[in-house]
C-alpha cells in the first residue's frame, strides 16, 4: 500500500530566543489507504485507477481545497477585526503597525528582541509623527475596502462609491498629512499590515492599490459600468472629475520637489504636459464608447487648440486612424486599433508607475 504525499501550503513556527520564527513549509502527509499496491517483487503496479480510487482522490481533494478556504476566511476575518481596531485612532494605527513590522521584521527573521527596541526607539525619534499616524489610518481604510472587494459580498457600484468617498477624505486631509504621500501612495497589498497578517483576496486583484492612484480608481471602479452602457455625458464628466482631483494632489503634494521659491514644478508639469493627455485620452475614450459623429467633432476642437503640444502629431495620427476606420466594414480594424492602444497605454502606466 503506497502512501500519497500531498504539500499543503502549512506554516509550522518554532520558538528560539523568545521569538516565533518561521522555519520552512512542511509537507502534509495524507494516506489514501487502499490506492495502489506493491507486488511481492517491490515495483509499482501498473493497475490503471479505479471508480473507487478515482472517487477516493476527487473527494479529498474537495477536503484539501476546502480547508485551505477554511484557514484563508479565518485569517482574514482576524485581519479585518485587527485592521477595523487600528483605523478607529491615530495611536491604535501607529500601535499596529510596529506589531507588524516586529512580525514582519524581526520576529520571522529571528533577529534579537534587542534589535527590535532599537528600531523602535529610531522610528520613535524619526517617523512617528501625526501626519504618518493619521496616513496609516487612510491605509487602514483603504485595506479593509479592498478586502471587502474581495470578500464579493458588496455591489460594486457600492464598493466604487465608497472608494471614491475615501479618496476625497484623503485630499481633504492635505493639511493633516504633510510628507505622508509615500505611505498613501503604497499598495495596500503589499503594506506591512496586509503582509503580517497575509492576507489573501483574490477579487481584490481588480481594486485600486492605494487611495492617491486616482487614474486607477476611476479606470477599474468608475468607467467600466458607463462604458458598456454608452453614457456618454455621464462618461465626460467623471473623466474630468478623476483630472481635477488628479491635479488637486499634484498642485498639494508636489511641494516636495520644489526647487524654486513660489514654484511647483511637479504640478507646472503635469498641468502643461500630463493633462492635455488624459483630455485627449478622454476624447478617444468617449470616440469608443459613445456618437462617434460627436465625439470626432470634439476631437477637432481639442486638436485646433492643442497643435502646439508636444503629443499632437501622435493625435492627429490617432484621430486620422480612427475616423478612416469609421465605416461599418471597417469596424472591427477600428476595435482591434483601439484594443492595441489601450494595451499600449496600459504598459506605459505600469512604467510610470515603476520609476
Amino acid at each position: 500500500m503506497v502512501v500519497i504525499s500531498v504539500a499543503l501550503d502549512r506554516q509550522v513556527r518554532i520558538r528560539l530566543g523568545g521569538y516565533p520564527i518561521k522555519m520552512m513549509k512542511l509537507f502534509y502527509a495524507i494516506s489514501l489507504f487502499g490506492f495502489l499496491l506493491f507486488p511481492a517483487g517491490g515495483q509499482v503496479s501498473e493497475k490503471p485507477l479505479t471508480a473507487v480510487d478515482q472517487q477516493l482522490l476527487l473527494q479529498r481533494l474537495a477536503e484539501i481545497r476546502s480547508g485551505a478556504k477554511n484557514q484563508i476566511d479565518d485569517r482574514n476575518a482576524a485581519a479585518i477585526a485587527a485592521f477595523r481596531a487600528g483605523a478607529e485612532s491615530e495611536a491604535a494605527a501607529v500601535e499596529l503597525y510596529v506589531k507588524c513590522v516586529e512580525k514582519i521584521s524581526f520576529q520571522d527573521e529571528a533577529k534579537k528582541a534587542s534589535e527590535f527596541r532599537d528600531w523602535k526607539k529610531r522610528f520613535r525619534d524619526r517617523k512617528d509623527t501625526p501626519e504618518f499616524r493619521r496616513a496609516l489610518r487612510h491605509q487602514l481604510r483603504w485595506l479593509l475596502l479592498a478586502m471587502e472587494m474581495g470578500k464579493g459580498e458588496k455591489a460594486k457600484e457600492d464598493i466604487a462609491n465608497d472608494a471614491v468617498v475615501a479618496m476625497k477624505s484623503v485630499l481633504a486631509d492635505h493639511d493633516r498629512l504633510e510628507g505622508a504621500r509615500p505611505v498613501l501612495q503604497e499598495a495596500v497589498l503589499s503594506s506591512v499590515f496586509s503582509r503580517a497578517y497575509e492576507v489573501k483576496v483574490g477579487r481584490a486583484a481588480n481594486f485600486p492599490s492605494a487611495p492617491l492612484r486616482v487614474r486607477s480608481i476611476y479606470a477599474k471602479l468608475i468607467f467600466p459600468p458607463l462604458r458598456a452602457e454608452r453614457k456618454g455625458e455621464e462618461l465626460r464628466k467623471k473623466w474630468l472629475e478623476m483630472i481635477e482631483y488628479e491635479g488637486r494632489i499634484a498642485q498639494k503634494w508636489g511641494d516636495d520637489k520644489n526647487t524654486d521659491r513660489g514654484r511647483n514644478p511637479e504640478f507646472e508639469k503635469w498641468y502643461y504636459e500630463v493633462r492635455p493627455q488624459l483630455l485627449w485620452d478622454m476624447e478617444v475614450d468617449l470616440f469608443q464608447h459613445s456618437s462617434q459623429r460627436k465625439a470626432a467633432l470634439s476631437m477637432l476642437k481639442f486638436l485646433e487648440k492643442n497643435l502646439s503640444h508636444a503629443e499632437a502629431e501622435t493625435w492627429i495620427g490617432e484621430f486620422t486612424n480612427l475616423v478612416e476606420l469609421s465605416q461599418d466594414q471597417d469596424r472591427e480594424k477600428q476595435a482591434a486599433y483601439l484594443e492595441k492602444r489601450a494595451q499600449e497605454k496600459a504598459k506605459q502606466r505600469e512604467g510610470e508607475r515603476a520609476k
